[in-house]
Formats: C-alpha cells, sequence, structure tokens
C-alpha cells in the first residue's frame, strides 16, 4: 500500500532518501575498512573484518588473506564497469598484459594476466566484479613476468620449448602456462 500526498507518492520517496543514505553508509564503512584497519588487524579482527565483507579466510595466513579482503571489498564496490574490472585484475595480479572491450556483438571482453597465482579464485572475484548480461575471456599464466620476454630462436639444432621463446621449428610461441577461463553468460 502506498500513501499518496498531492499526487506524489510518499512512500517510495521516503525509502529512495533512506536507501541513498545507506547507501553512503556502506561505501564510508568500505572505506574506513580498506584504508585503516585491515593494515594493522590480524589474527581474529582480521577474521571478523573478513566476515564483514564477506571473504572467507580459508586457511591463508594473515598477509594473504588481508590480500583477499582488499580484493573483496573492491569486488563489492564495483559496478561492472571496465576499471572495476582493470581495478580487480590489478589487485589479483599485478602484471596486466591486455583488456580489450569486444565491438560489436554481445557486450564482452578479454583479460590476459600473466603469472595468476590462485587462478580458480581470482577468476571467481572477477566473475563477480563484471556487468550481469557480460562475457569475459581472461586467459592467464602461472609463470612468472620474469619468464615472460619474447626471445627469438635462430637454432637449426631442434626445437625450444622455453616459455615465450618463439621458435622456427616448433611452429610459434612456446606457452605451456597459458591458460583460458570464460566467465559470464
Amino acid at each position: 500500500m502506498s500513501l499518496s500526498i498531492n499526487g506524489q507518492n510518499t512512500t517510495q520517496n521516503t525509502l529512495a532518501s533512506y536507501l541513498g543514505r545507506l547507501q553512503e553508509l556502506e561505501n564510508a564503512a568500505f572505506f574506513l575498512l580498506q584504508s585503516m584497519s585491515i593494515s594493522s588487524a590480524f589474527g581474529d579482527l582480521l577474521n571478523k573484518l573478513g566476515s564483514m565483507v564477506g571473504e572467507p579466510r580459508l586457511g591463508r595466513s594473515d598477509v594473504d588473506y588481508k590480500a583477499g579482503i582488499r580484493l573483496k571489498i573492491r569486488v563489492n564496490l564495483s559496478s561492472g564497469r571496465a576499471s572495476d574490472i582493470i581495478a580487480v585484475a590489478l589487485l589479483a595480479a599485478p602484471s596486466i598484459i591486455n583488456y580489450v572491450e569486444n565491438y560489436p556483438g554481445p557486450a564482452s571482453f578479454t583479460l590476459d594476466l600473466l603469472n595468476l597465482g590462485s587462478a580458480p579464485y581470482v577468476v571467481d572475484k572477477l566473475k563477480h566484479t563484471r556487468a550481469a548480461g557480460t562475457y569475459g575471456l581472461i586467459s592467464y599464466t602461472t609463470w612468472s613476468t620474469s619468464q615472460a620476454t619474447l626471445i627469438l630462436d635462430s637454432q637449426t639444432a631442434g626445437a625450444v620449448t622455453s616459455p615465450g621463446v618463439m621458435d622456427s621449428l616448433s611452429g610459434g610461441v612456446s606457452t605451456p602456462g597459458w591458460m583460458s577461463a570464460g566467465i559470464g553468460v
């Protein structure tokens, strides 16, 4: 039932004003959690902070758990924009090498990352970062950026199979660490 005064829906207007203020409060709380408390927290306090933002401990050390909480906060604040996806990817794997929005056609993007640590965990976070109705293809390596140098091979004695080596005998770039995961519709 809605109450109307002078032709205006006061119930809807009242709710809208309160919900806007609640969102501002939630944003302020996330900002405080991220900027002040996480860095100095440890043990049980860190568990409570993680619980507040919806990030389980999963047996991680305090250092790894702090990174997970920061990542979860960024995901929670996401609106699904390209800048949100890139920000989450950079928190998870600072060696982002490519982000492309695919035009024309359905809303989709590709994201290439180097040296992605816990890939299933990060892919799940990126899945929750993207906008509803979009599709993302995430390609990633598990080898370090120090192995990501492209070297042209001029040897004729046999195929070279080191990561990132372009070898004419093997027919292309040897990339034994590249994997892909699709997220979305």
